[in-house]
């Protein structure tokens, strides 16, 4: 007897349900996607709301509203990026490829620390104050958006405020440089 070919189809990808890991992936997605600032528009009310939706999903969703803090200072730190560059004489269309090829938006990685301090007068941010707890924030992000990790509200209030810790910290150094012109 032949052996026959099974009557249902195997499902693809994209008609699965998404796990928990793809579902607040999407929905980050979602909320940067239409937070995102315009060109010119000024960086510091983007990174307000988007802190504005952290708070909001901190008791109901806590992992998502982690990961919406780390959504706002990377807003807020490819708009600091920018602006130092400006002041520091760069022409839009060189301005716009240091941002493109800016390795990450977290300062995690050296090379973005490194440009950072170069920007910024020397400010070394990784001896900023709360740069301890905003690390510490960061995997806890890491953790919540790779691998699916919940967290409880308390989590979300220390990476709140780990977050706006470090937006005051990246604030000061960008109105400190164009005070200095």
């Amino acid at each position: 007897m032949p052996c026959e070919a099974p009557t249902t189809t195997p499902r693809s990808k994209r008609d699965r349900p998404l796990s928990a890991k793809a579902s607040l992936r999407k929905s980050a997605a979602q909320i940067y996607a239409s937070l995102v600032p315009h060109e010119n528009a000024d960086f510091l009310p983007r990174f307000a709301k988007l802190l504005q939706v952290a708070e909001t999903l901190a008791s109901d969703d806590p992992s998502m509203a982690i990961v919406t803090a780390h959504m706002a200072f990377e807003v807020a730190a490819e708009r600091a990026f920018a602006r130092l560059l400006s002041a520091n004489g760069a022409a839009p269309a060189l301005a716009e490829a240091v941002l493109a090829g800016l390795p990450d938006r977290t300062f995690m990685d050296r090379r973005t620390r490194e440009m950072w301090t170069l920007l910024a007068a020397g400010d070394e941010i990784k001896n900023a104050p709360p740069w301890k707890l905003y690390q510490q924030s960061v995997q806890r992000r890491n953790r919540a958006v790779h691998q699916g990790e919940d967290f409880e509200a308390a989590d979300a209030q220390a990476a709140i405020h780990a977050v706006r810790a470090m937006l005051d910290h990246l604030v000061e150094r960008v109105l400190d440089r164009f005070q200095r012109g």
